[in-house]
């Protein structure tokens, strides 16, 4: 364990991070395929599609959307000053 604290793990750190910003961004990418093949435990965005279609727009899925949009961009701007910062010097 104290190895895998001290040694593995923060070799894998950005690499786990990358990975999960890369795989939450994609999500959203693959709407349609989701919609298509959703079992019985939709995800957030088809949960929310759903209501949108049913109910129409509310203040909470506005509120969720926005979050959600503004979240995607952060990790996104995340990742890019990640990538920058990690450019050997000239």
């Amino acid at each position: 364990m104290r190895v895998l604290g001290t040694v593995t793990l923060p070799y894998l750190a950005p690499a786990l991070l990358s990975a999960f910003v890369f795989a939450f961004l994609v999500s959203f990418e693959n709407f349609n395929t989701t919609l298509m093949l959703v079992g019985s435990d939709s995800p957030l965005t088809i949960t929310m599609y759903d209501r949108v279609v049913k109910v129409g727009s509310t203040l909470v899925l506005n509120a969720v959307s926005f979050f959600l949009m503004v979240g995607s961009g952060l990790l996104a701007l995340l990742s890019v000053a990640v990538q920058r910062n990690k450019e050997p010097a000239r």
